[in-house]
């Protein structure tokens, strides 16, 4: 599934865009491109051929007018953040923006882009950035929010990173099967009293074995994201359909949700950075999903 470009739009060469971004923005040079290019931020020129039936030859390979905008909002990004948050920039903070607009914008990201973007998202917390070692504190500060975001009220921060801690440990060391032998004693943080509570809201939640399950079918996506194996191009469309649908009926029903959910503050309102947050994430339980249950 190619992306439109209308011929009658402008097409830049590489020198053409990093010499405009550079003086724009400054700090933007011909390796900067090609390193943003390998992580997602940027796209892969086209030949010129490509976009004009009947044409052949080999003619320099240029960016659309679609890939310098969002080169923009990519650059206005990376300021906005490094006036924010301040030190180093860190791809991943960005790249789950180009992950969004390709779920949900049309003709504006290809599918290999948005690969690369989601392998960048995704790098740092299951795989260690650019190449490093993976980060036993980054999975510990995931687990933690995991068991946080499902503890019923009063259960002891002890009792929590006590299982946070073997959970961190079972997502580091990969050993994703052993997640189930965690369920009783998530149970007893989420459910201490034995009544059978659930997190979420009616329709919409889940019990300790349905989150470790979830936890499960994120990191199966995640690892099929990071090593590009097991997934073909029609599990990336399906899921993007599944997102959208998904994100009309979080829309109608947000109001309901917050209502009637035992952990109503898990119900963000569906505004726009709320989508982007969030889409990565998304993304990878359903990419997932499509490896764990094949048929479903």
């Amino acid at each position: 599934m190619g992306l439109y470009v209308d011929p009658s739009i402008p097409r830049y060469t590489r020198s053409e865009l990093v010499a405009e971004l550079n003086e724009r923005f400054g700090a933007f040079h011909d390796g900067t491109l090609r390193r943003w290019q390998q992580v997602g931020l940027a796209a892969t020129p086209r030949p010129d051929h490509r976009w004009q039936p009947g044409r052949r030859g080999s003619a320099p390979a240029l960016y659309s007018e679609h890939d310098r905008r969002m080169l923009i909002a990519i650059l206005e990004l990376r300021d906005r953040y490094s006036n924010e948050v301040g030190g180093q920039f860190e791809y991943s903070a960005v790249a789950r923006f180009v992950v969004w607009s390709w779920a949900y914008w049309d003709v504006v990201i290809d599918l290999d882009q948005a690969k690369r973007a989601l392998r960048t998202c995704t790098e740092p917390q299951l795989a260690g950035p650019h190449g490093r070692a993976r980060s036993r504190p980054r999975f510990e500060a995931y687990a933690r929010q995991a068991v946080a975001t499902v503890a019923a009220p009063g259960v002891a921060d002890e009792q929590q990173r006590a299982v946070a801690t073997k959970l961190a440990d079972v997502l580091w060391t990969g050993r994703v099967d052993e997640l189930p032998m965690l369920e009783r004693e998530l149970d007893a943080v989420l459910d201490p009293d034995g009544i059978g509570r659930r997190v979420g809201a009616p329709g919409v939640s889940v019990n300790a074995a349905e989150e470790l399950e979830r936890l499960r079918i994120v990191h199966v996506g995640a690892d099929a994201v990071l090593t590009d194996v097991g997934l073909i191009d029609a599990d990336w469309y399906a899921a993007r359909h599944l997102m959208r649908v998904g994100w009309g009926e979080y829309q109608r029903e947000w109001p309901t949700l917050v209502a009637t959910a035992t952990t109503p503050e898990v119900f963000d309102a569906p505004d726009a950075q709320y989508q982007v947050d969030r889409c990565p994430a998304v993304l990878l339980l359903l990419l997932g999903g499509r490896l764990v249950y094949p048929a479903a």
